[in-house]
């Protein structure tokens, strides 16, 4: 624990939720190669990267969070987007640096791309597929590349309810719809 000018800093628990949160949506897809290891212990840029994260994030809780990764590359672009922020870093795995996060307003949304692989028509009783993968662009005024995401539409444990993909782009379309007034 550390003290700056009577002021207590301390591990708060959002910090740990937010941190669990990020892991939850990352640690699929062949991300945990990349950041635990072989004991299954975090790497020390993912430590690093969790830790700038949860700060970045305050007491925001996380919509969605996305890694765009090669296995074969060391280069990984994570964003984690929550009600407010979109929390975005660069991370080089095989540099032993800190990982810098850089937190930009939501509402600086510009433009989103987005197509879905399924017909709306072909959504019955029987199909649980719809909207199936979903490609999505996101232009950001403060970001000098877009963000790019691509998973998948359908939550394959409860077909009933949407994804936290549909979930974050009817977010982000309110993000824009609201920008607009």
């Amino acid at each position: 624990m550390a003290s700056t000018k009577g002021l207590t800093i301390t591990q708060q628990p959002e910090h740990n939720e937010v941190a669990e949160a990020i892991d939850e949506f990352l640690l699929r897809d062949r991300f945990d190669e990349l950041a635990l290891t072989d004991q299954r212990k975090y790497e020390a840029w993912y430590a690093t990267y969790l830790t700038s994260a949860a700060l970045a994030a305050g007491s925001e809780s996380v919509d969605y969070a996305h890694a765009n990764f090669a296995p074969s590359m060391p280069d990984i672009r994570i964003t984690v987007f929550t009600p407010k922020l979109v929390i975005v870093a660069q991370v080089d795995t095989e540099f032993d640096g800190v990982p810098v996060v850089r937190a930009i307003p939501r509402r600086s949304l510009q433009t989103m791309e987005l197509s879905a692989s399924e017909r709306i028509d072909s959504r019955d009783r029987r199909s649980h597929e719809w909207p199936g993968s979903i490609v999505l662009k996101l232009h950001y005024r403060d970001l000098k590349d877009p963000i790019e995401i691509v998973g998948e539409g359908v939550n394959v444990y409860r077909v009933s309810e949407p994804s936290a993909l549909v979930r974050l782009v009817k977010a982000l379309s309110a993000d824009l719809a609201s920008d607009q007034t």
